[in-house]
Parts: structure tokens; sequence; C-alpha cells
């Protein structure tokens, strides 16, 4: 696994499935699909809001001295 901070694991990336799903939302002419893609975006989007948290709080914690 990559490390934490590694540009790998940084929750920009989720942007690249939130940005096809508000795309086809906004598209989208049935009700019951509009319904099934905002439900997406809106889970896609609490998880990036979640792993946006986790990265700051991982870049912002002290490296650990492993020198002795």
């Amino acid at each position: 696994m990559a490390d934490k901070n590694s540009w790998r694991n940084n929750p920009h990336w989720h942007l690249a499935i939130v940005a096809p799903l508000l795309i086809s939302v906004i598209t989208e002419d049935n009700a019951t699909g509009r319904c099934v893609l905002a439900s997406g975006l809106t889970l896609a989007a609490i998880r990036y809001g979640r792993d946006s948290v986790r990265w700051d709080r991982a870049k912002s914690a002290p490296v650990p001295d492993t020198s002795t």
C-alpha cells in the first residue's frame, strides 16, 4: 500500500467520480434515474468530505522518529 501521504491517496481523485455523476443528474430525464444518480452523488460527496478530513489529519500529523 502506498504511503498515507502519497498523491494516490489524495481525496481529490474522488472528483473524477463526482463530475460524471453531476453531469448525469443534470441530463437525466427519468425521475427515478435522477433520484438514483442524486443519491450516488450525495454518497460520493460524503465520502469525499470524510477522506478530505482524514487526508488533512494525516498531512498535519508529526512524523514519528525512527532513528533509535
